[in-house]
């Protein structure tokens, strides 16, 4: 199944899988890198001259240092591309173990704003339940062996994949030994980041798909995953999307977040938001939410390196004592 247009990008789904958007693991392919904005000489020139509040850079373990537990949350790192030129975070980022993600390409980079709407109105197209009221895209350049940790996503998502391979675990939704009901009203509470404790023995039974350039993957909404960059240079996009049931079941969870701390109830499960029951909840957590009950806090994001333009790929670490609060848009 395939929608085309002169003006927008062919995104093609195989067949029979249209109703299994959103609900299951679903691999999509895409002509993205046909725009020609995919290439060093396009990447180079944007990460030049796009702005500090738009962009995070982060470093993580090695693949093969497995974390456990809490010791999760200690494996990311942020840092700032120290006025190298395009070029030279390019070449860093394939000689080290970087991720760079570009934000606000709605303010900043229109172009490939343009491809992201384009590619999920298709998408919408084929199945309503992936129709989004709001989306937040992110260019993602990152290094061979990079990672991204154990995590949940506050939405729906199409990773849309256009350089390099990556292998991307995904991990049973609604399984509360791997991510259970406090753990998301801990998020959505902004106790807690969307990065989890993780055990490697999950991986028995998580999908495990290796992305090819040209295709994307959407899973379903609050299924754990986790990424690993093959031997290249991995370039994608990554769309977080909200639609309605995902906005409401959001606002459940915030609402038993509130029962269960400030009133001491254990709340029903906020899996289903049916109902009038779940309608009294998502309305209960708009007030809540509203009302400042519980201030959701963004966590804050120290700076802890510069890229070392004397030896590229490397990096300067700043003393704990000289770190300061990276400022995001």
């Amino acid at each position: 199944m395939s929608i085309q247009n002169s003006h927008t990008p062919k995104i093609t789904l195989p067949e029979n899988t249209a109703e299994e958007l959103g609900k299951k693991v679903v691999t999509l392919e895409h002509n993205f890198l046909e725009s020609g904005l995919f290439s060093d000489e396009k990447l180079a020139i944007l990460i030049e001259n796009y702005p500090r509040d738009c962009y995070l850079l982060t470093t993580m373990t090695e693949q093969g240092s497995e974390q456990v537990g809490q010791s999760a949350k200690q494996q990311w790192f942020q840092g700032d591309i120290n006025n190298l030129s395009g070029q030279e975070v390019l070449e860093a980022i394939r000689k080290g173990r970087f991720w760079l993600q570009i934000r606000r390409m709605d303010l900043h980079a229109p172009e490939y704003q343009d491809l992201v709407n384009n590619g999920l109105q298709q998408v919408g197209q084929m199945n309503p339940a992936m129709k989004n009221t709001k989306h937040s895209p992110s260019l993602l350049i990152s290094s061979p062996g990079a990672r991204v940790l154990y995590h949940v996503d506050m939405g729906l998502n199409v990773l849309w994949h256009m350089r390099g391979q990556k292998r991307v675990w995904l991990y049973e939704a609604g399984n509360e030994a791997q991510f259970s009901e406090q753990d998301l009203e801990g998020i959505v509470l902004g106790e807690t980041e969307e990065d989890m404790p993780y055990d490697p023995e999950w991986d028995k039974d998580a999908q495990s798909i290796i992305l090819q350039p040209g295709q994307a993957l959407t899973w379903p909404f609050l299924s754990p995953h986790r990424v690993d960059n093959l031997d290249e240079m991995n370039v994608s996009i990554a769309s977080d999307f909200l639609n309605g049931h995902v906005r409401k079941r959001l606002r459940v969870a915030y609402a038993n977040g509130i029962m269960r701390r400030k009133l001491g109830r254990t709340p029903r499960s906020s899996k289903s938001v049916d109902g009038l029951v779940g309608l009294a909840k998502s309305v209960a957590g708009v007030v809540a939410k509203k009302s400042k009950l519980h201030p959701v806090k963004s966590p804050d994001r120290m700076l802890s390196f510069r890229l070392d333009p004397e030896n590229i790929g490397e990096i300067i670490k700043i003393p704990e004592q000289e770190q300061t609060k990276i400022t995001q848009l």
